[in-house]
């Protein structure tokens, strides 16, 4: 097996431990892009501050699938960061010891089983060994060629006592025979060795593998410690008896031979009325079945309920057939079974909580959904079951790739990360909302859990509002009713697809777009004329156009609004509006406040032009007065005079004739005065009816 070494600060203390361990086939690198791609069935070495990207990550994820080992160096291995632990086979203190411990077990273990089998990692045949070695009483250990160990497993520990990496096998034993030909033996050879301290007697059996040696040790026969031993157990078999950890009773047809103190503490009954007594009847009837089947073939029963004196207890029961008899013990769990249900309330409380949310909340692995609430289920619009969708299916890429971003900071440790400002698409509609993550731990996967705020609704509404706010304080600039609603316009084109009005005129109707004004004898859009027939506004949603309709191709992926203008029983257009979203109530609500504004205040700028055109009329018809009241006095004043020249006029017919012409002349200045006062009714007509 090849050592790969990737190091900079440790590469002098490893360049000790493989020279130590007399390994030929190694490299020394300064960085992980030095390690070539076909690397395979090779021991890598990392330090971890060289794992810190997330690109570093997945290429030691890919290394290790192509059958390589991976170990890391870390100055504290049980705080190393969580991506770290995820990638290595290990995790070792940088210390010549451990380090040197594990490459031996490594190499050692490659060479027992150089094919590559199926388990998941190099410490399958390790694990192995160590059972067989327990299960026989004996026990392995690694050491080098001077006799200091490289590595112990549990069952050396057990039967030695005092085995630990770094120490020199001289320092624990006595060797009876020749250690150094053992060490240089090819094949298996043997050696006894007593203890220095107990003085027990051990037989090491020493075989060379690769450049280290594997000792196995095993304790020599000894009848008197046996013996001794024997008796330490029934003391201990005793002292369990009288202690109180345990209720002890033996049974025999069912009836309580023998028990001990805690037993009759347990059922809080006196120990002189347990004696004899049924032992079935000591549990709780419901249980009674399953303690009597317990009791037939011997074994465990957990969370079984006792009949005491101060209430139901549970207890583990474990039954043991001996003869005709039965060993019972009964260990006291009420506080563990009082504990898991309130622990299970509150998982309760918790599930109720997760599924009344009134936010969505979805727990996925790396986007892919693999638990939900009913909101999240609303929120995507969902019918059936959402597992398995990926949730970057509805975002767009710029939220996608901060979702990934999020995620990859999670996976590199972090518990939490900001919150971010997310868009979904769903169904053609954009939702706006925030998304705060946490990684979690669930059936052994790490997972993320999302809780998403939908800001849709505010953020529109929001942006509506100081659309209207900024038409509300131009308004009272704009005289003219028809650049009013074109103002308006303008306006609404920034949040929506299109907006356009068409006005009632003379003889047609008049469509006002942000850009142009202009007179048509007919309106085209369907979807006014709909809203004309009823004199109400519609809302036509998306796909749902009129197949007669001229922009039917145009406008069938949007939704349409259309808001008659109107005061009281007077109707002096429609505003319509198109959006490339699906229109809030919310939303809808603003618009007819807006739209109700704009109809109050073209009305007003309406009665303005008729009372400027009102003052016009009235000072004309002033001046014409004045006018007609001046051309009547000349005419009266010439009849006058003629009057008083009356006898020095001998022409009787002439003075007729002058008179006819001047009371002529009077009667075409009273006609025009007429046609000035018929102008006037008119416009007091117009008024009128604007008025009603």
């Amino acid at each position: 097996m090849k050592v790969v070494i990737v190091s900079g600060k440790y590469r002098q203390m490893l360049e000790d431990v493989v020279a130590s361990l007399g390994v030929r086939d190694n490299v020394y690198l300064g960085d992980l892009n030095e390690i070539p791609d076909n690397l395979e069935n090779s021991l890598l070495v990392v330090e971890e501050e060289l794992i810190t990207t997330p690109e570093q990550v997945k290429l030691i994820e890919r290394l290790r699938s192509s059958g390589n080992r991976v170990f890391v160096l870390s100055s504290d291995p049980n705080n190393a960061p969580g991506h770290v632990k995820s990638v290595a086979d290990g995790v070792l203190a940088a210390s010549k010891s451990e380090v040197a411990s594990a490459i031996a077990a490594a190499l050692s273990a490659k060479e027992q089983s150089p094919a590559k089998e199926s388990e998941k990692d190099g410490s399958f045949h390790r694990d192995v060994f160590a059972s067989v070695m327990e299960a026989v009483n004996a026990g392995y250990h690694l050491i080098d060629g001077n006799g200091v160990i490289l590595d112990v497993d549990r069952s050396a520990r057990r039967i030695v006592g005092d085995l630990s990496t770094g120490k020199s096998l001289l320092d624990i034993f006595d060797i009876e025979g020749d250690l150094k030909s053992a060490f240089q033996s090819d094949g298996e050879k043997s050696v006894f060795a007593r203890h220095r301290i107990s003085g027990r007697r051990f037989t090491l059996s020493i075989r060379r593998a690769w450049n280290v040696l594997l000792c196995v040790v095993r304790e020599e026969m000894d009848v008197e410690r046996l013996r001794r031993e024997l008796f330490e157990c029934r003391e201990s078999f005793r002292a369990l008896n009288d202690s109180g950890a345990f209720g002890i009773a033996v049974v025999r047809d069912n009836r309580i031979l023998s028990h001990n103190g805690k037993l009759a503490e347990l059922v809080g009954k006196a120990s002189e009325r347990l004696s004899g007594r049924s032992f079935l009847l000591l549990f709780h009837e419901d249980d009674r079945k399953r303690v009597e089947d317990l009791m037939a073939s011997g074994g465990r029963l957990e969370n079984v309920r006792v009949r005491s004196g101060s209430g139901t207890r549970y207890v583990a029961l474990t039954a043991v057939k001996s003869g005709d008899s039965v060993l019972c013990t009964l260990f006291d769990v009420t506080q563990y079974v009082l504990e898991r249900d309130e622990e299970r309330k509150i998982k309760d409380a918790y599930r109720t909580v997760y599924e009344l949310s009134p936010y969505p909340i979805v727990v996925h692995d790396r986007g892919k959904v693999v638990m939900y609430n009913r909101k999240a289920k609303e929120f995507f619009k969902m019918q059936g079951d959402m597992t398995g969708i990926n949730l970057m299916d509805f975002m767009p890429p710029e939220s996608k790739s901060k979702f990934l971003r999020k995620i990859e900071s999670l996976a590199m440790g972090f518990d939490t990360c900001p919150v971010e400002e997310i868009r979904f698409n769903i169904d053609g509609d954009e939702r706006e909302t925030l998304i705060n993550c946490r990684a979690i731990s669930l059936g052994g996967r790490s997972l993320v859990i999302s809780v998403i705020v939908d800001l849709t609704e505010s953020v529109r509404v929001s942006r509506l509002l100081r659309i209207i706010h900024k038409i509300n304080t131009s308004l009272v600039e704009i005289k003219s009713k028809k650049l009013v609603i074109q103002h308006a316009l303008k306006e609404l084109e920034r949040e929506y697809h299109q907006a356009f009005a068409v006005m009632k005129a003379r003889n047609g109707f008049e469509v006002v777009t942000p850009s142009e004004m202009r007179y048509v004898r007919e309106v085209e859009n369907e979807c006014v004329k709909r809203a004309m027939e009823t004199h109400r506004e519609i809302i036509v949603k998306r796909n749902s156009h009129p197949e007669e309709c001229v922009y039917r191709e145009l406008h069938d992926e949007y939704e349409t609004a259309v808001f008659p203008l109107q005061i009281g029983n007077e109707l002096f257009g429609f505003l319509t509006i198109i959006a490339a979203r699906i229109f809030l109530d919310a939303e809808i609500k603003l618009l007819r406040t807006l739209v109700g504004t704009l109809a109050y205040v073209y009305h007003k700028s309406e009665l303005e032009e008729v009372r400027f055109r009102a003052i016009e009329q009235l000072k004309r018809n002033i001046h014409e007065f004045s006018i007609v009241l001046d051309r009547i006095k000349n005419p009266l004043a010439v009849i006058y005079g003629y009057c008083e020249l009356t006898d020095e006029i001998h022409d009787v017919n002439l003075m007729a004739a002058k008179i006819r012409e001047e009371v002529e002349r009077i009667n075409d200045l009273l006609k025009q005065l007429e046609r000035d006062w018929e102008a006037s009714e008119d416009l007091l007509d117009f008024i009128e009816g604007i008025r009603r």
